[in-house]
């Protein structure tokens, strides 16, 4: 089980890779910082919270996760499952 999945800007910011790891049940985690984005890019994604997540207790800047220090049950379980009810009400067909 993964909480997070790494994903980061190739050719754009735009890609399915982060619907594919939200859809996983696991949260993106970008390498750089989201909300560098253009504004019509990402523009429907929570940048600002997937930018603060890299601070979070137990959250490391290169993705690596504590899982004694994470707070699995609460911040992010509300997270991932906040992002999954986002993913298939608002950005999907």
């Amino acid at each position: 089980e993964s909480y997070f999945g790494s994903t980061k800007k190739k050719a754009g910011w735009d890609c399915m890779r982060h619907y594919e790891i939200v859809a996983s049940g696991a949260v993106p985690f970008f390498d750089e910082d989201p909300t560098q984005a253009p504004s019509a890019t990402l523009a429907f994604w929570p940048k600002r919270l997937l930018r603060d997540l890299r601070t979070w207790p137990g959250v490391f800047p290169n993705g690596t996760v504590d899982v004694d220090v994470l707070d699995a049950s609460g911040s992010y379980s509300k997270l991932a499952a906040g992002l999954l009810t986002y993913l298939r009400e608002r950005l999907t067909t």
